[in-house]
């Protein structure tokens, strides 16, 4: 009796990935501090599982809407959910600011972010 050999999928990971409770940490700390704009991306960011670069396509007609349309890696669309808790937040703290989410306001957010991170 002959038998086939047995394929072993190999050990999937990824590198650089906060856990869960520094993700939330880091949340909390920005939210504590007040800054919104930090506070926001992070949520984004974890929430949607969104890159930077998908991020700062949003507009507020996609909170508003709950969805949009990015294109990735390979020009494949794929559709990004925004949970209702970050949606209504996140239009609320908005209106409360009379204020868009832009490139610039993210871009200027994630540098502030990625320098202090550093230091540490």
């Amino acid at each position: 009796m002959k038998l086939s050999g047995v394929s072993i999928q190999g050990k999937s990971f990824l590198q650089n990935v906060i856990s869960t409770a520094d993700y939330m940490f880091l949340k909390n700390s920005l939210l504590e501090d007040g800054d919104m704009n930090g506070y926001f991306t992070i949520w984004l960011l974890g929430a949607t599982g969104t890159r930077v670069s998908e991020i700062v396509r949003l507009k507020v007609e996609h909170v508003q809407s709950g969805i949009f349309e990015v294109y990735g890696k390979g020009n494949k669309m794929r559709n990004i959910y925004i949970p209702k808790a970050l949606k209504y937040a996140l239009l609320k703290w908005l209106w409360e600011q009379k204020r868009d989410i832009t490139t610039r306001a993210i871009y200027e957010r994630l540098q502030v972010v990625g320098t202090t991170s550093t230091k540490e």
